[in-house]
């Protein structure tokens, strides 16, 4: 009989438990990096300096954030990217990244610089990094510095874009004339 009443009690204190035990939903957890980010086709980013002057203006085809990756991935780009005040550059890419700092536009497929004002020479290349934060455009593969009729190649690239001046990496000689 003790036996019977110490079960019943058991039974009785599981069931309180059983009905008093809080609803436990059952939850979904993204794995790290897995949570998706916005897709946008015709895309448009802007950005301005302190002062509200544009400093770079990037059209995408389509873009694709990346948030584990902390960058937005970007195909068949044009960018219009101020330097300075009075100095612009176009660039047009097959396909490019751009960190969430927004530091260094890498570029890639077919990319071509230039400046915005029509003068000098255009700039050709299968990868660019677009460091903004010291106006420098690098790249260590082939160059093409195109001034029709001119053409020269060359292997590796810094080009400081607010003193419109270019090293070229490989060990060459060249003479221009206009």
């Amino acid at each position: 009989m003790r036996r019977a009443y110490i079960l019943g009690w058991v039974v009785v204190a599981a069931g309180s438990w059983w009905l008093a035990r809080p609803d436990e939903k059952p939850t979904i957890r993204a794995v790290e990096g897995s949570a998706p980010g916005y897709s946008m086709a015709d895309a448009t980013f802007e950005e301005t300096d302190g002062m509200g002057r544009p400093g770079l203006r990037i059209h995408a085809a389509q873009a694709l954030e990346e948030p584990a990756a902390h960058r937005v991935t970007l195909k068949r780009i044009h960018a219009d990217y101020q330097s300075t005040p009075r100095t612009r550059w176009l660039v047009d890419a097959d396909a490019g990244q751009l960190p969430a700092d927004g530091q260094t536009l890498t570029l890639s497929g077919d990319v071509v610089l230039r400046a915005a004002d029509g003068t000098g020479a255009s700039i050709r290349t299968t990868h660019l990094a677009l460091d903004r934060l010291h106006h420098l455009a690098s790249t260590a593969d082939e160059v093409r510095i195109e001034w029709p009729p001119h053409v020269l190649v060359a292997h590796g690239l810094q080009a400081d874009l607010s003193q419109r001046t270019l090293h070229l990496e490989s060990p060459i000689n060249g003479t221009f004339k206009h």
